[in-house]
């Protein structure tokens, strides 16, 4: 899409969004280099709370739901608590 300063690649995309009455526009700019870095992040996370929930399905761990909950809450990083169902 474009360039920074540095002559680094600097991806992105236009969205539209409507809201308090208004119709707007945004143009969300990503780096490729930050995009890979989050995905293999995100793999490794998720990766890591599916080992523990199968754990957790065969037996092994708490078998109480409310210290399950707690292990598995405090596994995963708070930026991503919101996309994992639970």
């Amino acid at each position: 899409m474009g360039e920074d300063t540095k002559e680094a690649s600097v991806l992105g995309y236009s969205t539209r969004w409507h809201g308090f009455d208004q119709e707007g526009r945004t143009l969300v700019t990503y780096r490729e280099a930050t995009a890979r870095q989050q995905e293999a992040r995100w793999r490794e996370v998720s990766e890591k709370v599916g080992k523990r929930v199968e754990e957790m399905r065969t037996g092994r761990g708490s078998s109480r739901p409310k210290g399950a909950m707690n292990v598995l809450e405090d596994m995963i990083p708070r930026d991503y608590r919101s996309r994992f169902d639970y």
